[in-house]
């Protein structure tokens, strides 16, 4: 999560009559007359640098056909698991749902709907419902006051949402975003909307539940309508679930979300670009703050298996893609992030002593360059 600079305030010069160039090649039994055009987000929505000019890694992975972006020998960069997990939902659909959801996905931008839904609009999160059941958001609640009362520099509320392709059933909601997003009239959004649910009734296999819709987790703060906030995908936990870390995992995610918002309170992002170097510092950061709030005693106290399986996640999510904007950093400078807090807390001989956010901080700018030494050296 980089924090953005994007004014409130959109221009819209989408041309709502663009045509769209449907690949003959796909066998559907969509009627290709009723296919609606295909659609491009404006470049003056907010946000649209950080979720949508090229620092989505996780799009790109399914836009490429999961072929990873790794420059040169200098760092060891095997994929973590999410290719796999990627490859596996999208190789268990037919053809026929394979094509259809390349249409939604490709030409119809269907997870941005949700994405930019909450974004956008959500202020009021009291009936989100989390992937996997009611009692999932009592459990991240707990833990966010927890988060808020272990780091010194944070005390503003935090609102907890909920990503969820649930959102398609409020169609005022959805209206509004696509007309943010697209410049559609309110006749031509329902048919979109009205289209895409058709969709998802006739092809359940990529309907609302379908992973791949709601594949993220991110944090933003008070430019936004929804304040100081978290979104969790319910695809990204599904996703945590496959890799066997159904248990750690969200937390972790969580933690390391939270995270972004002690940077935040300690200005940390002030002086920073939308680049990859400065993206994957942030992003090391909030590994290596998760994992502190994670293994300390007066934390999380997760026990020595527990913060492997927060490696793993670290290691699971890390990216090779070094040009991108939103560069997380390599698995294994992922986990390095998270051994450095680890070991932190390990080596102290003061037991329960919490560093402010400023020491922490410091400490990890100290160790920077080592965490993000290559690993041919």
């Amino acid at each position: 999560m980089v924090k953005t600079t994007d004014s409130p305030a959109v221009h819209y010069d989408v041309n709502a009559d663009q045509a769209f160039a449907f690949d003959s090649s796909l066998s559907t039994n969509v009627d290709l007359h009723q296919l609606p055009e295909k659609l491009e987000i404006s470049t003056t929505v907010p946000g649209y640098d950080r979720f949508v000019g090229g620092n989505n890694d996780i799009r790109g992975v399914i836009e490429a056909g999961l072929e990873s972006a790794i420059n040169g020998d200098d760092y060891e960069c095997k994929p973590g698991t999410i290719g796999l997990f990627v490859n596996g939902v999208i190789g268990s659909l037919d053809e026929e749902e394979c094509n259809i959801f390349r249409l939604l996905y490709n030409n119809l931008l269907v997870d941005y709907w949700f994405l930019y839904a909450l974004l956008l609009f959500r202020t009021d999160p009291s009936d989100d419902v989390f992937y996997p059941n009611k009692q999932q958001k009592t459990e991240y609640e707990h833990r966010i006051s927890d988060l808020q009362k272990f780091f010194d520099s944070y005390s503003e509320d935090i609102n907890l949402y909920a990503l969820s392709a649930n959102l398609l059933d409020d169609t005022a909601l959805m209206v509004d975003t696509l007309f943010f997003l697209f410049g559609l009239t309110q006749e031509r959004a329902e048919y979109y909307i009205g289209f895409v649910r058709d969709l998802f009734e006739k092809y359940p296999a990529i309907g609302k539940s379908f992973p791949l819709w709601t594949f993220n987790a991110f944090a933003y703060d008070t430019q936004y309508p929804g304040g100081n906030a978290i979104a969790m995908g319910d695809g990204i936990v599904q996703y945590l679930e496959f890799s066997g870390l159904g248990d750690a995992g969200p937390d972790f995610v969580l933690f390391h979300e939270f995270g972004h918002h002690v940077q935040i309170a300690n200005g940390v992002f002030d002086d920073l670009e939308n680049i990859p170097e400065h993206t994957r510092y942030t992003e090391l950061m909030a590994d290596a703050l998760a994992a502190y709030y994670a293994h300390h005693p007066r934390g999380a106290t997760f026990q020595t298996k527990r913060i492997v399986e927060c490696a793993r996640a670290a290691f699971s999510v890390g990216d090779c893609s070094f040009g991108s904007p939103g560069h997380h950093g390599t698995p294994n400078q992922r986990e390095k992030a998270v051994h450095f807090a680890v070991d932190l807390i390990d080596g102290n001989s003061k037991k329960g002593h919490i560093l402010t956010s400023a020491e922490f901080i410091g400490l990890f700018d100290s160790v920077y360059d080592i965490i993000v030494a290559p690993d041919a050296n």
